[in-house]
């Protein structure tokens, strides 16, 4: 909490500075921009129309994949991390808004990125894996994506075995998880799932 009131207040020294209580979630965010900016009928029109777009692929996505699972998973430096389908932010794009099923053994998950070992993959077993080759300044990631596609558990998923692992950058969809970055990102994710 003291880093972002530190922040606050050197954006303060600036210009005028509101610090809306909302995350990055356009849902929540937006309506509340709208209020502070006089501008609340062009926040619910905008919202409006992202969602009958996202109702479309939703139901495109659904017709085609049924009860599929999709697992996001990101291959960092020295570890393994999921996306929770309950864990907030990018999450809701995926497993809200575009109406995809995590694999049941993580339904539950609220955290936004989990740990895990090597061995809870066949737990998983996802139908459809979203991967990011997750780069970060100072860090290699070339040993961790190596182990993972050398091991047998690997081998042994059904998206490997039926070529349904397809690359990601989780980061387009961290930042774009406003009106406009979402709406780009549904006919991506709709093609790849389609494929």
């Amino acid at each position: 909490m003291r880093v972002w009131s530190r922040v606050y207040d050197e954006l303060s020294k600036i210009a005028p500075t509101v610090a809306p209580d909302a995350n990055s979630e356009m849902k929540r965010a937006m309506p509340k921009l709208g209020v502070i900016f006089d501008k609340t009928g062009e926040t619910a029109e905008v919202l409006a129309e992202f969602d009958e777009k996202a109702t479309q692929a939703k139901e495109k996505i659904a017709a085609a994949l049924e009860d599929i699972t999709v697992l996001i998973l990101w291959v960092e430096h020295n570890r393994y991390r999921f996306m929770g389908p309950k864990g907030g932010s990018s999450s809701v794009f995926f497993y809200d808004t575009l109406g995809l099923n995590s694999p049941e053994a993580i339904k539950d998950s609220t955290d936004w990125f989990s740990q895990f070992s090597l061995e809870f993959l066949p737990e998983m077993n996802p139908d459809y894996i979203f991967l990011e080759d997750r780069t970060l300044v100072g860090y290699d990631t070339k040993k961790s994506m190596k182990d993972l596609k050398a091991s047998q558990v690997w081998e042994n998923l059904e998206a490997v075995k039926n070529n349904h692992v397809f690359p990601l950058k989780t980061s387009e969809f961290v930042s774009g998880v406003g009106p406009i970055g979402s709406v780009m990102n549904l006919p991506d994710t709709s093609r790849l799932l389609h494929r």
